[in-house]
C-alpha cells in the first residue's frame, strides 16, 4: 500500500459531487477541489476532481505554498 491511497472510496459520491458543484465560477472553466482527510481505517487519503489541467495545477501549487509556509512557521 502506498503512503497516500487515492483509490479510497469511503466518502459518498453524492457528497463529492455536491462539493464539486459548489466550486468555481458561474462562467465555468475553473471548477475543482482537492480534499485531504483521514479515512475510516485511520489512513491519510485524497479525493480530487478538477475540470481541467489548469485547475489541477493551481490546486497543486496551492498545496505546495501551504506546505512551505507551514515549514517556515508563517501560519
Amino acid at each position: 500500500m502506498s503512503l497516500l491511497d487515492t483509490t479510497d472510496n469511503t466518502l459518498p459520491q453524492t457528497i463529492l459531487t455536491k462539493l464539486y458543484d459548489c466550486t468555481g465560477s458561474p462562467s465555468g472553466g475553473n471548477k475543482g477541489f482537492l480534499l485531504f482527510y483521514i479515512n475510516d481505517l485511520g489512513q491519510p487519503s485524497i479525493s480530487t476532481k478538477t475540470e481541467n489541467g489548469c485547475v489541477d495545477m493551481a490546486l497543486s501549487k496551492l498545496v505546495e505554498l501551504f506546505q512551505d509556509k507551514e515549514v517556515k512557521g508563517d501560519l
